[in-house]
């Protein structure tokens, strides 16, 4: 009799139900919340009891706090004060922590009729099968902002079961790809999940599109997301040009000389220029740059080819960064010049409007003077308000 009353102090410890600085807790310091030792003795009116409570959940009846007094009082009753205070507990853990005003009716029955299942398991030395369940998440989205200016550093979400399986944490972005931040999740009590966003090691960035919170067994069923609000955004039509030039055409680039061929490409010229554009690194410019290659492809077999450098096209207005171009990011273009000593105009599909070209003149050119510039449409961009 005296184990199992010992085991009961514990399930109200380890659940909770009794404040952990108690001296009726003080004995966990022995790691017994843990302890998975058969009750002996003559509990069987004490289990059928707590039985019958559990199937009135299972008939259908939502009223947990009616059928939590009937059970505490017929286990007073027969004589088990210790597992009647059980009993009660729930009901008064849910009340302290205000559970009932934050989860539905049906979430509270389910979360009563396990807490018996938990309690029957301590006296009948049995491990019941428990899954983990969430309730509403506090505060109930994740305001990008707020978390990196330091004011929402965590998330709590009440639920119960919380200590049988262990749960795991995704950052999960909009193109669907999923980062583990499972390390940054606490688990107080049985009742209860607290996720750290203060943690550096979760990386937020401005594609995070939710938190996902997952089984760890083999289902790996997802038992709970939280949205996550991005800054206000604006998609508009920009101008793409160089800041010292006026018009929207990228700078004259010559490739340098490349091989052992002379510098004259002899009125033949295989040309392939390209043009591509990202946004920079601190997200507040994009930037472009040109590649041309030209190539004699007979004789001596006169080459250019080369890169240009990145050149800022674009800048944004003060309190706002690039998220996304939904134009094009770059366009080629490719014919056979068999020409003399004139500029060719090209005329572009998608990004760009018009492409200028100089293949072969009446001289030395692969490296001097052969090369290409480049004017561009209107590009679509995306704006994010920056923080």
């Amino acid at each position: 009799m005296k184990q199992y009353k010992l085991l009961l102090i514990l399930y109200l410890c380890c659940t909770g139900q009794v404040h952990a600085s108690s001296f009726m807790c003080s004995i966990d310091i022995f790691g017994l919340c843990e302890s998975s030792e058969k009750i002996s003795g003559s509990i069987n009116n004490a289990v059928n009891i707590i039985d019958e409570g559990i199937q009135r959940f299972d008939r259908g009846q939502r009223d947990w706090q009616g059928i939590l007094k009937d059970v505490s009082r017929d286990l007073e009753r027969v004589g088990e004060q210790t597992i009647s205070k059980a009993v009660s507990g729930i009901s008064e853990g849910i009340v302290l922590t205000g559970i009932e005003t934050k989860c539905t009716v049906d979430f509270l029955r389910d979360r009563v009729k396990e807490d018996l299942i938990r309690l029957k398991g301590v006296l009948t030395g049995e491990t019941p099968v428990l899954i983990p369940k969430l309730c509403v998440p506090n505060p109930s989205t994740i305001d990008f902002i707020s978390v990196k200016n330091g004011q929402q550093k965590a998330i709590k979400i009440d639920g119960y079961n919380l200590d049988v399986n262990k749960i795991e944490v995704a950052l999960v972005d909009n193109f669907g790809n999923e980062s583990d931040i499972s390390s940054s999740l606490t688990t107080p009590s049985p009742y209860l999940i607290t996720l750290n966003l203060s943690d550096n090691r979760i990386n937020l960035s401005q594609d995070s599109q939710k938190v996902v919170f997952k089984l760890s067994n083999e289902t790996r069923k997802t038992i709970s997301e939280i949205s996550i609000i991005q800054p206000p955004k604006k998609e508009l039509y920009v101008n793409l040009q160089l800041l010292t030039n006026s018009s929207r055409e990228i700078a004259y680039f010559i490739p340098p000389k490349v091989g052992q061929g002379d510098s004259d490409f002899h009125k033949r010229v295989d040309i392939i220029t390209k043009v591509e554009l990202h946004i920079s690194n601190d997200r507040n410019k994009i930037e472009a740059r040109l590649y041309m290659r030209a190539y004699e492809g007979r004789h001596d077999w006169t080459k250019s080819e080369g890169y240009s450098n990145w050149e800022e096209v674009y800048r944004t207005e003060p309190g706002w960064e690039l998220t996304r171009i939904f134009s094009p990011p770059f366009e080629t273009f490719q014919y056979l010049d068999e020409t003399c000593c004139h500029t060719d105009l090209h005329w572009g599909k998608n990004l760009v409007e018009l492409w200028t070209i100089l293949g072969d003149t009446d001289g030395s050119e692969a490296g001097t003077r052969t090369g290409v510039s480049v004017s561009f449409k209107q590009v679509q961009v995306e704006l994010q308000r920056a923080f």
